[in-house]
């Protein structure tokens, strides 16, 4: 594991270096390379030990970059001691010699130009040839460790593998090997360090194998340094459980990163009872799931970190964690594979593992830490898995990071988990992951958790009319909640979508036509301070008399940092039927378009007005709305053979489905009307073959049944047309006559 956090990146550890060396050196300190340079004890050894040489008044110019010659003349001073070179030509003896030992056989390197910058494949194809000379061990990488392994030339491949394996030359922080690009002073340091390190290494006799002790002294010797871990949510709740370990007694400790990933705060209990907050997280991986955590104190146990590269298939093992809330209980098994490519190179197990495991010691027969407790497969028997401890960095390393930059705290690590999440969230809708809602799923204690960049497949009936979600939004940020369904329309304006936190005030979707016509519900939310959210979805009032059956689509986005924008509609009250939005649609259209204007006893009204005059006959149809009453209406008239008929229909921004119409007849064409008439008209019954039947007349009509056929045509030919004005100049909200509850109109 090579990563630490910052608020929106990881922070590179390329080449990092070892711990500050109390030792005095020979070598004067060189004024632009201070005690805290990453790589300073790297350089002054190397300096030291006569390997590289400052450029002069007190400098080492450690960001330089590193010629051929350079680099070949460095690694040549630790293969090739007895070379003594005398007279200006520094490099010139050592590059002869690397050339006749094969080093640089394959490499781009030209012997005629050797003051050219160095690629850092060709120090890795020098280094491998060096170490083979120097009679190093060869120790190839799991190429799956190095993300650009593709990109490697064929003839770099085995020198990169045997490097990157003995560890010489390491990736950058994100584990890309980076062949093309050059290196500097520093670096090199860095790699003649690590060079003549791995050579005293190899000299060295064998370290004594470990001997074993039984599992009660294992207990003795290991419980107290392994410890629980609670954690909180954004609103304070109890969250999350956990294990971890100690590997320094400054506080420095381990555990699973999806332990800590949601939490706001945590803290550990020991095995004595005491408890200590965590202040942050200085290293994590989020793939192998393990990280680095610094928690309040000093003077802890800690456990010794074993080799977990040197485990075998069939070795003894124990587990110590708090499995269920059993806090230090141990466990043993054995070593199924040691690494298990299929799983990250994850240890495989089987020692049992349970939910509160998460982040325990894996220990060996000598009870060194091996690993870290992470995961089991559900779906087989005993199949459990530990992260190998190597994937850490260094103690020494990681105490350097806690004194320089530092750690990161609780709330720092949520927010950067927030960001890391949504910026790996599919660019689409339909690429996100669809997952069936929990039942039962209608309180605030049984509601279904749902994570940034999914979407829930929910049903709404009778029954279960209500369901509620959760959302844990650990920083500032932007809630997006977008509702589909397939059910028939009545069923999707039915449905109230609505954000609330505790007890404060709901914040309601809106409904809205896609650009294909089809609806959807949107919830717009800002998250102006971190907290755990719950929305509902439910049926408002077709439950209580329809036998309901709604299929929805729910989709969830957060995007942190981003708290531009309103809310949307801000309380229930605001919610708007699909009705009324083409009502509003329609009024704002004819104050816009307006021909006509004048004013009436109601108040000044706007009219939008079209006449046509064909075989005799002059008709006139228009839409007018008069603000005063909020009142929108069709009016349609025509004259034909000496008489005048007209209607009055009202078009309703809600209320009862129904028409109310006004019919007059005039037998010349004068202000007086010789009949009038008045009647609702059920729209759902409203078609070309409708009888009217009167609810109220005034006058005498001649021949009524062709009066009726009058009526009839005024008032299909009137819905015609706020239908043609709908869908002519207002296409694109998708609105029609439909919308006003005219859905058995014969077009």
């Amino acid at each position: 594991m090579k990563k630490r956090i910052a608020l929106l990146l990881v922070l590179l550890t390329l080449c990092m270096g070892a711990a500050l060396s109390a030792r005095a050196y020979e070598t004067p300190d060189f004024s632009d390379v201070s005690s805290g340079h990453w790589a300073y004890t790297a350089i002054m050894e190397m300096a030291d030990q006569k390997v590289i040489n400052g450029v002069g008044k007190g400098q080492f110019a450690p960001d330089l970059k590193v010629s051929a010659a350079m680099f070949l003349t460095l690694t040549g001073r630790v293969a090739f001691p007895e070379i003594t070179v005398t007279g200006s030509d520094w490099s010139g003896p050592y590059v002869s010699a690397a050339q006749n030992a094969g080093w640089l056989d394959g490499t781009s390197i030209r012997t005629d130009d050797v003051n050219a910058d160095i690629s850092r494949y060709d120090m890795a194809a020098v280094l491998a040839a060096a170490g083979k000379q120097l009679g190093l061990p060869s120790s190839d990488v799991e190429v799956y460790k190095i993300k650009d392994y593709a990109a490697i030339p064929n003839g770099y491949t085995k020198a990169v593998e045997q490097v990157y394996g003995q560890g010489l030359i390491t990736g950058d922080g994100e584990d890309n090997f980076n062949g093309t690009a050059s290196m500097t002073r520093a670096e090199a340091s860095m790699v003649l360090w690590r060079l003549k390190g791995l050579l005293e290494k190899s000299k060295s006799p064998s370290a004594p194998v470990n001997t074993p002790i039984g599992g009660q002294d294992i207990y003795e010797k290991c419980s107290p340094a392994v410890f629980s871990i609670d954690t909180w949510d954004a609103n304070g709740e109890p969250y999350a459980i956990g294990s971890g370990f100690f590997i320094d007694s400054s506080g420095l400790a381990v555990t699973n990163h999806h332990v800590l990933q949601d939490a706001l705060s945590a803290s550990v209990t020991l095995e004595d009872g005491t408890t200590h907050p965590i202040l942050g997280v200085v290293e994590f991986d989020e793939e192998l799931d393990c990280a680095v955590i610094l928690v309040e104190g000093s003077g802890f146990p800690t456990l010794k970190i074993g080799d977990s590269q040197a485990i075998k298939s069939g070795e003894k093992v124990y587990a110590i964690g708090n499995p269920k809330s059993l806090s230090n209980t141990i466990s043993d098994g054995m070593i199924s594979n040691p690494r298990r490519e299929s799983f990250d190179g994850m240890i495989q197990i089987s020692v049992p593992i349970s939910p509160g495991s998460s982040g325990g010691a894996l220990l060996n027969a000598a009870g060194e830490v091996i690993g870290i407790t992470t995961t089991s497969l559900t779906s087989g028997q005993n199949l459990n898995f530990a992260i190998p401890m190597d994937q850490l960095s260094p103690v020494e390393e990681l105490l350097k990071t806690v004194r320089d930059p530092g750690y990161f705290t609780m709330a720092e690590y949520a927010e950067y988990n927030e960001y890391l999440v949504y910026n790996a969230l599919p660019d689409d809708l339909a690429d996100y992951e669809i997952y069936d809602e929990t039942e039962p799923n209608n309180t605030l204690d049984t509601a279904t958790r749902i994570y940034n960049g999914e979407a829930i497949s929910g049903t709404l009936d009778s029954n279960g009319y209500l369901d509620c979600f959760t959302v844990h939004c650990n920083t500032p940020g932007c809630v997006e909640v977008v509702l589909f369904s397939d059910s028939e329309q009545k069923y999707l304006e039915d449905i109230l979508l609505a954000i609330s936190k505790g007890d404060e005030d709901s914040v309601f979707a809106d409904y809205f036509l896609d650009s294909e016509g089809d609806p959807y519900l949107y919830l717009r939310f800002v998250v102006t301070e971190p907290g755990v959210y719950k929305i509902d979805a439910c049926s408002l009032s077709l439950y209580e008399t329809e036998k309901i059956d709604t299929n929805y689509w729910l989709y969830y986005t957060f995007t942190p940092g981003d708290t531009s924008g309103e809310n949307t509609t801000g309380s229930a009250s605001g919610l708007k039927s699909r009705r009324e939005m083409a009502y509003n649609a329609l009024v704002s259209w004819i104050l816009n378009n307006s021909n006509t204007s004048a004013g009436k006893l109601a108040g000044k009204h706007e009219s939008y007005v079209e006449t046509r005059s064909e075989n005799g006959r002059y008709e006139e149809r228009s839409l007018t709305y008069y603000p005063a009453l909020d009142k929108l209406q069709i009016h349609n008239e025509f004259e034909y053979n000496g008489a005048e008929f007209s209607s009055y229909i009202d078009l309703a921004r809600s209320g009862p489905e129904e028409l109310i119409s006004y019919f007059y007849y005039s037998s010349s064409l004068s202000d007086h009307w010789d009949f009038h008439a008045t009647t609702p008209v059920p729209i759902s019954d409203l078609n070309d073959n409708y009888n009217f039947s009167f609810s109220q007349v005034d006058g005498v009509a001649y021949n009524m049944d062709s009066h009726d056929d009058h009526c009839l045509y005024l008032v299909l030919d009137s819905l015609h047309f706020a239908d043609y004005v709908l869908q002519t100049y207002l296409a694109d909200t998708g609105y029609a006559i439909e919308d006003f509850g005219y859905t058995s109109l014969n077009k």
